[in-house]
């Protein structure tokens, strides 16, 4: 069964309905909403588009990319590592949230239950991980290797996978690249894929190609790893918080998948696909002004990125959010327009840009 046929929440998208303190996701690449898009559409095809929802479009970037073709470079540095081959790579697992075992031939229903693709089992028990980064990343959300110590997202993913395999350790390979993909392509590196085996001691199904040049992505690893750029770190099952994100799960899916509720917006990306369409003037009360006049003091004084461009962006998700549940006039068929209770104009958003 392929992977977009099979409906229950996975390791990353765990990590994204997880929430940390501050309300932010686990997981940076995806929100909450973006999760519960895919997932409804499953279970009820056509919904997105009766409420009014844009779909999102698929990413296809450089570090996906990178990340496939370097899979089975990195599992074959964990196998030399480890002295003990990965077998079961790719392997489904499914349970419920009772954590009883599910059977494949039940994992397209629309029932709620937790699914994991391990990237590989060693032979001697332990549950395999491999990642792929750069040394920025590497140096900003990485621990000491040999210890537990990593991004959350993939503590998350870890303890998820543990959860599905009823295993309890987790062995996280991670080799770090010294550039970004993106970087890599900029000077001319791509990552192709052949229909045949070109190389003898790699089956990963790509290569790096540059005007005539063709490496297979095992040796660059070796190469990484011989200058010490290839970690490990272990991580054991922790039995508390296995119960509290199954407890979390199950609770989700009822609110959002069962009792078909979108979840609220994370960023100003889910707000746009949930209103593609704005129209009419709405009428602000005092305390929602008083935040426009905070997005606009803000907007005077920052630059584009840190800690006051985060918090502009916060601001300006949870005005057009409160817009969504307020009515408008149809004096404008082409945007919003925000006006104060004296009839002073604060803002537009016209489904792709807000504006002050």
């Amino acid at each position: 069964m392929k992977r977009g046929e099979v409906i229950g929440i996975s390791a990353s998208k765990g990590a994204a309905i997880l929430k940390k303190p501050d309300g932010s996701t686990f997981n940076p690449y995806q929100t909450e909403f973006d999760v519960f898009q895919g997932w409804i559409e499953k279970v009820a095809p056509g919904w997105n588009q009766v409420e009014g929802y844009l779909l999102k479009e698929k990413e296809y970037g450089a570090p996906l990319n990178w990340g496939k073709a370097f899979e089975s470079s990195i599992i074959s540095l964990a196998s030399d590592s480890h002295e003990s081959p990965i077998i079961e790579r790719e392997k489904l697992f499914l349970c419920g949230f009772d954590r009883g075992f599910i059977p494949p031939d039940l994992a397209n229903t629309p029932t709620g239950k937790l699914l994991g693709y391990v990237d590989g089992l060693f032979e001697s028990g332990e549950i395999h991980e491999g990642k792929l980064t750069n040394f920025w990343n590497f140096r900003d959300r990485w621990g000491e290797p040999l210890t537990d110590q990593v991004p959350a997202e993939i503590q998350i993913q870890a303890q998820h996978s543990m959860i599905v395999t009823g295993l309890d350790k987790v062995i996280v390979s991670v080799l770090v690249l010294p550039k970004r993909p993106d970087e890599y392509e900029a000077i001319g590196w791509e990552i192709q894929q052949y229909e045949k085996e070109i190389f003898e001691d790699d089956h990963s199904g790509y290569y790096l190609t540059r005007e005539s040049e063709e490496i297979p992505p095992l040796s660059w690893a070796k190469t990484l790893a011989e200058m010490g750029e290839f970690h490990q770190y272990f991580l054991h099952k922790n039995e508390r918080l296995h119960s509290l994100m199954i407890d979390k799960y199950q609770e989700w899916w009822t609110r959002h998948i069962d009792g078909r509720k979108a979840p609220e917006p994370d960023s100003y990306d889910d707000i746009r696909r949930m209103v593609p369409d704005p129209i009419g003037t709405i009428v602000v009360p005092p305390d929602i002004e008083r935040k426009f006049v905070q997005y606009a003091d803000i907007g005077d004084e920052l630059k584009s990125t840190g800690p006051l461009a985060k918090q502009r962006e916060r601001i300006k998700v949870f005005l057009l959010n409160w817009a969504r549940n307020q009515i408008s006039t149809f004096d404008d068929k082409t945007k919003w327009i925000f006006k104060n209770e004296q009839g002073k104009k604060l803002g537009q958003f016209n489904g792709k840009q807000f504006r002050k």
